[in-house]
C-alpha cells in the first residue's frame, strides 16, 4: 500500500468582507460621517467635501480594505456621475438619472431626480 500524500490548499487570503458603501464619485458632495468604498477599501469623510480623492487627502479617514471593492473611473461621454441616494448632495452639483442631466438648487439626500423639486432636469446626456 503507497503511503498517502497530504494535500494542500491554495486558497487566497480573505480582504476583510465585501465593500458596502457606494464607490466614491469625485462630482459627488459628501459629509462628515459619509462612508466611500474606492481602490478595495472603506473611507470615511471627516468633514465637508468634494472632488478629493480618497487615500489622497486627509479629509479621508481610511476604514481599512474590504473585498469586492471596485476601482471607480470617471464617468464617459459626458454625463456626470450617477445619482446615489445615500450621498448628500449641495446646490450646484450634477448627477445624471435615467440617461438625463440634473443640477441640485439646494442640499438633498435621498430625493430622486426627476421625482423632487430640488433637481434641476438639464436635458439628455
Amino acid at each position: 500500500m503507497r503511503p498517502r500524500r497530504a494535500r494542500t490548499s491554495t486558497t487566497a487570503p480573505t480582504t476583510g468582507g465585501s465593500c458596502t458603501a457606494a464607490a466614491w464619485n469625485a462630482g459627488t458632495v459628501y459629509v462628515g460621517g459619509n462612508q466611500v468604498s474606492y481602490n478595495g477599501h472603506t473611507w470615511q469623510a471627516k468633514w465637508w467635501t468634494q472632488g478629493e480623492t480618497p487615500g489622497t487627502a486627509d479629509v479621508w479617514a481610511d476604514q481599512g480594505a474590504c473585498g469586492g471593492g471596485e476601482t471607480t473611473t470617471p464617468p464617459a461621454g459626458g454625463c456626470p456621475a450617477a445619482w446615489n441616494a445615500s450621498t448628500a448632495y449641495a446646490g450646484g452639483s450634477t448627477v445624471s438619472y435615467g440617461g438625463h442631466k440634473y443640477t441640485a438648487k439646494w442640499w438633498t439626500q435621498n430625493e430622486t431626480p426627476g421625482n423632487h423639486d430640488v433637481w434641476t432636469d438639464n436635458g439628455a446626456c
